[in-house]
Formats: structure tokens, sequence, C-alpha cells
């Protein structure tokens, strides 16, 4: 769909005659209310208002309606927020939290699925921009959402989309807002990389789906961790016809979600690293009672030593968990379902390894949808030959090309003899872990943000484990050193540092950090307590390094 008459007519009988709210007026925010100013008569809205703390971004909003001859309310500074149920539809930003307000019970049948709504405006409706774009879209979209991992994989996603024969889109909360394309998308397919907070809201999917991974995160944006959890599940949660989801059968806490949701019309693929991954993934669909659900259940490995993806053909059925006589080992031998990939320096690091087949099996599957939706057979097979003949040159290209995203693992450059590595994107303790052993050569860390009540134990365990110098900023990586050198060692105590600001932090990382070993900023924590967002974050660590780098060390990349 490509015309903006369509696009408008299909959102018509969801807005007309309605009185809407924009929440929140970020990024997200201003491309939604550019789109309804724009086709304000079109849609027919009965009244359109805008809503954000910051008078601002409001203002700007008004002035705007001017020029499009419209009336538009604002809400801002002391009268922020407005009454929600003075609205029929709120368009919420991904920004604001819906912490302090109850939500109302929710009166469903089993196996439907609607937003939820707040007690203090039952009658009044809840969504967001990417609903709607998805309501639009949902066919030629691959989304991807986790807790971490999720920018690189649809960064690459987008990469290897995008070939001869089908142009690609990347959107979404990778920076650019779903409505900047909302009417020149044509027969782009999105890679959208959706966080949480986008999913909160959103009742309509996408015709492929790829979850990451689950850790507790974002404690300070919801009533509590499952609710965390379950908005990441929404983007599987109601199909609209077949869907393609794809999983790591290596992540127990997203299994343990997702499994249950799954319905008939979605083919799912899983990513096995051994067999012990897919006997733990048959125990997930044993104590299912809709046992036809492994008729759709689909079995990749991959072999981390040799990079090998390979595609064994046959369902989650027919798989058992006894390696030597599950069918799966049998299609070891033949090689038209083996696909040797290459990687790039970047994307060596294990974890990132594991994410991009992820994105290759994604492209796989919207590689399939199209095929099947063009009047092919379901073959998969068949398809994944087909699927490595044309695009298999592509897909290594790609790989071995793809040098990261800025703030992700990043390799700054080796100054005084230090590697440097910046990871500001790190906002959990299991990620500043991941990032210190996939990293053997970075022995001093800086990490520490903004507390959001997250639970520290396992870093604080790590790194009591390891010869780590660890450099704490405020907020956490204040109480975090303190935690370490409560009844260390004296020779420890010399590995535990404190620092008020970056400056200080880096500083101290060229000074105690051994010749030839390298520096990680990995903060373990959100930065809103110091910086704009972890990119201001992550530029900081940058610009200080540069300007502190010992004169006798060149600069080397």
């Amino acid at each position: 769909m490509n015309n903006k008459e369509t696009i408008v007519a299909a959102l018509h009988s969801r807005f007309a005659g309605k009185k809407v709210l924009i929440w929140g007026l970020g990024r997200e925010g201003k491309a939604s209310f550019d789109f309804f100013a724009a086709n304000f008569r079109q849609l027919e809205l009965e009244t359109l208002a805008v809503s954000d703390l910051n008078p601002e971004p409001c203002a700007e909003c008004l002035e705007k309606a001017e020029a499009y001859g419209i009336a538009v309310s604002s809400y801002s500074a002391a009268a922020y927020p407005p009454d929600l149920s003075q609205f029929d539809l709120v368009l919420k930003s991904p920004g604001i939290s819906c912490k302090n307000y109850v939500y109302e019970a929710k009166a469903t049948a089993e196996n439907s699925f609607s937003a939820p709504r707040l007690q203090i405006a039952p009658q009044t409706e809840i969504t967001c921009q990417v609903d709607l774009f998805l309501q639009i879209y949902c066919q030629q979209t691959v989304a991807v959402t986790g807790t971490k991992g999720k920018s690189t994989t649809t960064s690459l996603l987008y990469h290897l989309l995008d070939c001869a024969e089908q142009k690609s889109a990347l959107l979404g909360n990778i920076g650019i807002a779903a409505f900047s394309r909302i009417f020149d998308l044509g027969k782009d397919v999105a890679a959208l990389e959706l966080s949480c907070h986008q999913l909160e809201f959103t009742t309509h999917t996408a015709k492929v789906a790829l979850l990451t991974n689950l850790y507790p995160e974002h404690l300070d944006h919801y009533h509590n961790l499952e609710e965390y959890y379950q908005s990441k599940i929404n983007l599987i949660r109601q199909p609209a016809g077949r869907q393609w989801v794809i999983l790591p059968a290596y992540e127990d806490n997203l299994l343990q979600r997702a499994v249950p949701v799954l319905q008939q019309e979605q083919y799912v693929f899983y990513l096995c690293r051994n067999q012990n991954d897919l006997a733990n993934l048959q125990k997930y669909y044993d104590v299912l009672p809709r046992q036809e659900l492994k008729k759709k259940a689909y079995i990749f490995t991959f072999s981390a030593e040799k990079n090998e993806l390979t595609f064994s053909g046959i369902s989650l059925e027919n798989c058992s968990e006894n390696a030597e006589q599950s069918n799966v080992a049998a299609f070891e031998e033949n090689s038209w379902n083996k696909c040797t990939l290459q990687f790039s320096a970047q994307l060596q690091i294990l974890h990132m390894k594991l994410d991009s087949v992820l994105a290759v099996m994604a492209t796989f599957a919207y590689y399939c949808e199209q095929k099947i939706a063009g009047g092919g057979s379901l073959a998969l097979p068949e398809l994944w030959a087909e699927f490595q003949k044309e695009q298999k040159e592509h897909i290594i290209s790609c790989l071995r090309e793809f040098t990261g995203l800025e703030h992700r693992l990043q390799y700054v450059g080796t100054y005084g003899s230090h590697p440097v590595y910046n990871d500001s994107i790190c906002t959990i303790p299991l990620a500043a872990i991941k990032a210190l052993t996939a990293l053997p050569q970075c022995r001093t860390i800086i990490l520490g943000g903004l507390d959001r009540g997250l639970d520290y134990t396992e870093l604080y365990d790590f790194l009591k484990q390891h010869e780590y110098n660890v450099i704490g900023l405020p907020t956490t990586g204040h109480t975090l050193t303190a935690q370490l050198a409560v009844g260390a060692s004296a020779a420890e105590l010399k590995r535990y540092y404190q620092a008020k600001d970056m400056a200080e932090a880096v500083n101290l990382a060229y000074k105690i950090t051994a010749p030839g070993k390298g520096i990680l900023l990995s903060p373990a924590a959100a930065s809103y307590n110091t910086y704009k967002n972890f990119e201001e974050r992550g530029r900081c660590f940058v610009a200080e390094i540069k300007r502190q780098a010992p004169a006798s060390g060149a600069e080397t990349k």
C-alpha cells in the first residue's frame, strides 16, 4: 500500500468523529502530530490536542496548527497531564510511563488481546504510533525486539533485506519514527526495531517477529518486571493470519513467556547452539495442551566454531531429545541445508554472532512469506535451498562488511597502547558481564548511572571473582564500588575507584590500566541522571579518551 488516500482511508474508521490526544512530544509524538494535523479533515477528527510537560514542543505544534488552519488544544506545565477521560483516543509516546496509573481489569475472551486501559479513563483507547503503522504495513514488516541486541540485529537485518529485488527501510526505536515513511514506504520492507515502550499499547503485529532475549530492565517505567516482559511478548500475541516468529532456544526467560502464547497461525524458527538447547526447548512444548504446535516449530542449529548455520528441515514434532535418535543429526551429513557464514570483526563477539544468525533466519522467514504469498508451496527445505542459492552471496557480504553501531561494543581505537571500547548502550548488569566476557583484553571497566532499582548482585559477584579495575560513576557505580570495597584486601582496594564524572573516570583509567590492556565503558545503567541519553554519554567518553590520550601512545584504528 503506497497511496496516501488509501492509507488515510484505512485509518478513517479508527479516528472519525473522535477526540484525539497526542500524549508526549518527543520524536515520535512530533511525527504523529504532523500526520494528524496534515490529515485532520480527511480523518474527520472531532478535536485534536497535544500534551507535554515541556511547553516548548506544545507551542511548536500550536504554530503548525495555525498554518494548517485547524484548532488544537494544548496541555503543558501546570496543566500536564490532562484529564484523559475527556478523550476517545490517546496516542501515547514511548517516553510516557503509566506506572502511576492503575489499569482497568480486563474482561476479554480467551486468546483475544486488547491494549490495557486506565481506571481513571476506562472508555479511552490508548494506542501508539507503532500500532497504527503495523495496522497498515503488517504484511511488509520484519520487527525486532528484546532487552539487548535489538539495535544491532535490526541494523544488520536492514542490510540483509536490502538487496536487488527487495529494498528495505530502517525504522522504529533505532531513531527513525515509523510515521516518517507512512506515505512513501511503497513496496519496501520495513526493518522495524521496537522497544518495550512502543509495544506496551500495541495490538497489531508484524509478518515476521524476532525476539532476542528478556532480562530485567526498565523497572522505573512499569508497575513490575512481568509487565515489562509481557509488553515485549505483545509482538507475537495476536497474529493477523500467518506469522513467522524467530526465537533463540537458549534464552529460557524468553521461552517461558513466548511459547505459551504461540498460536496455530505461527511458524516458529528456533536457533539451537547444541543438543542441550533442543532438549530444553522440548520441555516447554511437552507441557503445552496444544501439541499440534510442534508441527510448525522448526529447528536451526549454529556452530560458532565452524560458523555453520544448518536448517534441519523438520519440525519439532519429529525431533528427539536424544542426539543419537534425532533426525536433526542425520541432516549434518547433507550439504544443501548448511550455510557457512563469515563475520566481520565487530560480529566475532559470540552474542553478537548469535544475534546476527537470528537476523539471517528472519530474512529467510520473510523470503518464505514472499514466495508463498506469490503462489509457491510451503516446502521449507526446498525454500531454504533456493534461499541459499539466491541470497547466500549477499548474506555473506553483509555479515563480513558489517562495522557495527556506535556505542554498541564499538572499538574506538588504541590510545597509549590501550584498546578502547565504547559500550554506552549497556544499561543492565548482565550486558556488562557479557561485554567483559567478550573482550578479555579489557581489564578496566567504567560503569554506573541512574539507579532504577535493578539487582546488581550478579555483576558484583562477577567483578569479585575476576581481577578487573572498576571505576564507578554516580550513582550506581559509586554504590557498587563501595560494596566491592567492603571486606576487600589491600590489593583489591587498589582496583576499586569512584569518579565524580567522565573526565575523572578516563583519567583514572589511563593511570591504572596496565600497558596493552583495554579500557571499556559499559555502564550497566541508564544515563539520564547525568546525560540526555546513552549516545551523549558514549560521545563524552570517546571525547575524553581522545583528549586525555597519552602523548607517548599514537592512536591506531
